[in-house]
């Protein structure tokens, strides 16, 4: 299986002005197909620190993976950094000249000088056509390392992913067979969560747990050569994970609770409301920004203050009194009165 480092170039990453979500795009999208990555790193739009930042990743992967910097601006030094990195200078490529001047004809605009610097390549290597943009990808081989160069912009980053490049990564550098599920729970704490599940490490599989708040996800992956028997592996241990977590799972894959809620209140023909107070509306929010959500929450009152949970909800101010706001009596009283009121 091949190891691969991705590289993000762009010195608005560094100074904080645009978070990084290529790398972990790029890790989902690579890990699903059996490529393990071990480094990501982000370089500022300098010549030097690509060349740099290529060496460093050469020593720990063997497949390589730049974004960003292949535009006609200034700023744009992916090029140069690769060029530089291979000892090799900049030649014009042809016809990968001829496809970004078409992309700028079909648009009603000419190709300047500028355009003119994306079809730069460094010497050995071969662009890739953009499906999508105008800046072509860059692929070659060096040593015992693949390099890709990509594009930075989301839209053209994944289409080059979805096409022949992607296919071609796969081929060249894909060899095991990795399977995930995820268990989506409820309830329990992670280290609660941690303790049900030690019994799976005697399937030979990998667990990774992730907290969101009150939701902590199970991720299970199994590893293997042969797909049928890593795939049986995974749905043991899956299988295993829900027997052990009983009714805290709510979900599987990528279902929000919010979802898994509404779809259970649609079917026994139940409407909601709100009463709320700590949470502010947070609660009501979570299902209302469910498509579809509007078939079964009806609204809700946000009573912070006891005069607004008196007024709008009927809650008794002997109540108040008695046991607080934070207490289950109120909580209670502040449920009949949405049921009423709402």
């Amino acid at each position: 299986m091949a190891n691969a480092a991705i590289i993000t170039v762009g010195s608005e990453l560094l100074r904080g002005e645009v978070i990084d979500t290529h790398a972990g795009w790029i890790s989902r999208w690579l890990r699903e197909r059996g490529i393990e990555v071990v480094l990501h790193e982000s370089v500022g739009d300098d010549e030097a620190a690509i060349a740099d930042a290529l060496e460093r990743a050469s020593r720990r992967a063997s497949l390589l993976l730049l974004t960003g910097g292949l535009g006609p601006t200034d700023d744009d030094r992916t090029r140069a950094g690769l060029a530089r990195w291979l000892g090799r200078p900049l030649r014009l490529d042809p016809a990968a000249w001829e496809t970004i001047a078409a992309w700028y004809r079909a648009r009603g605009r000419s190709a300047d000088e500028r355009a003119r610097r994306q079809a730069l390549v460094p010497e050995g290597a071969r662009a890739v056509a953009n499906p999508v943009g105008s800046a072509p990808a860059l692929a070659l081989e060096h040593e015992r390392c693949r390099i890709y160069a990509l594009p930075g912009v989301p839209g053209e980053l994944r289409a080059l992913f979805a096409g022949p490049l992607g296919d071609e990564i796969v081929r060249e550098c894909g060899h095991d067979v990795i399977a995930t599920a995820r268990l989506r729970t409820v309830g329990l704490p992670e280290p609660e969560v941690d303790a049900r599940l030690r019994s799976l490490a005697a399937l030979e599989i990998e667990l990774g747990l992730r907290v969101d708040g009150s939701i902590v996800d199970v991720v299970l992956t199994a590893r293997g050569t042969d797909s049928g028997a890593t795939h049986e592996r995974l749905e043991a241990a899956r299988a295993a994970a829900r027997e052990a977590l009983g009714e805290h799972v709510f979900a599987e894959g990528e279902r929000e609770l919010g979802a898994v809620v509404l779809e259970a209140l649609r079917a026994r023909g139940w409407r909601l409301a709100f009463a709320e107070s700590c949470t502010a509306g947070l609660a009501a929010h979570l299902l209302a920004r469910t498509p579809g959500a509007s078939d079964v929450l009806l609204g809700g009152v946000v009573a912070y203050a006891n005069e607004v949970k008196r007024r709008c909800l009927g809650v008794p101010s002997e109540l108040l009194e008695r046991f607080g706001a934070v207490s289950e009596p109120v909580a209670w009283a502040m449920a009949r009165g949405a049921i009423e009121r709402v």
